[in-house]
């Protein structure tokens, strides 16, 4: 998955293969790694259903970056992760 420093990017975190029947996420948190000063960051996670989104802003050109969801259900912790890459236009 790419991106521009300028875009703003929605990204869903689906885990509807990871629930049970009924079984509902009740938080979840993003991190990012690497970090610091302009670096990828993420808006707060919105719970949907099976998935968690958030809005992904800013990074460094050249850089990709681990994106991690983990949520907490009712009954299981999981967690999810992908790769997000910050290219030139």
């Amino acid at each position: 998955l790419y991106k521009t420093v300028f875009e703003e990017l929605l990204k869903d975190f689906d885990f509807v293969k990871d629930l049970d029947a009924g079984e509902t996420i009740a938080s979840a948190v993003i991190t990012i790694t690497p970090t610091g000063v302009n670096h990828l960051e993420a808006g707060a996670p919105l719970i949907s259903g099976s998935k968690v989104q958030s809005r992904f802003t800013k990074g460094i050109i050249d850089t990709e970056y681990v994106v991690t969801c983990q949520i907490t259900t009712s009954s299981q912790k999981r967690e999810g992760c992908g790769q997000l890459k910050v290219q030139a236009c």
